[in-house]
């Protein structure tokens, strides 16, 4: 029986670090789209400085989550799952849950607030930014919690975008 209950979460912690993976590769690609997405919706201040070096900054975080994902692709691969890829796994998964988070957060004062967006398609993309990161991070609760009120910003800072 004792041997059974250490197994148990040790087959826990494997499972757990497995599904992050994917949820970190699904992850990778709903970013892609979301800032894709709100490029596109800001694409009418391409001249504007601020907007170019936010997109830069958009594909420099999307670049380096995709080398940081294959980094830990190919170390699974090579030694499978040891407990410090596990602790690799958690980190990682906290700070593509911070950049996920940012972009959003900073597409609040990039793109919606200096734009003619309603409150109601703010309101919406926002829930959904919401949603979609709390399905993300659901293996990593703290990554989640970053994510999500991280995300909820442009909430807090397009109602007092317009009276300042």
């Amino acid at each position: 029986m004792d041997g059974s209950s250490e197994v148990r979460p040790a087959q826990l912690d494997r499972d757990i670090a497995v599904l992050s993976m994917r949820r970190l590769f699904f992850g990778t690609g709903i970013t892609g789209a979301v800032s894709l997405m709100l490029v596109l919706i800001g694409s009418s201040r391409t001249g504007e400085a601020q907007y170019t070096i936010w997109v830069v900054a958009l594909a420099s975080v999307f670049f380096a989550r995709i080398a940081s994902f294959l980094n830990i692709k190919r170390t699974f691969d090579c030694e499978g799952l040891t407990p410090q890829l596990q602790h690799k796994l958690m980190v990682s998964g906290l700070l593509f849950a911070l950049s996920d988070g940012l972009i959003w957060a900073s597409a609040s004062w990039v793109v919606f607030a200096l734009l003619d967006v309603s409150l109601y398609a703010v309101m919406s993309l926002t829930l959904v930014a919401v949603a979609s990161f709390g399905l993300i991070y659901m293996f990593q609760p703290r990554a989640a919690a970053v994510a999500m009120s991280l995300a909820s910003v442009p909430l807090l800072v397009f109602p007092f975008a317009d009276t300042g």
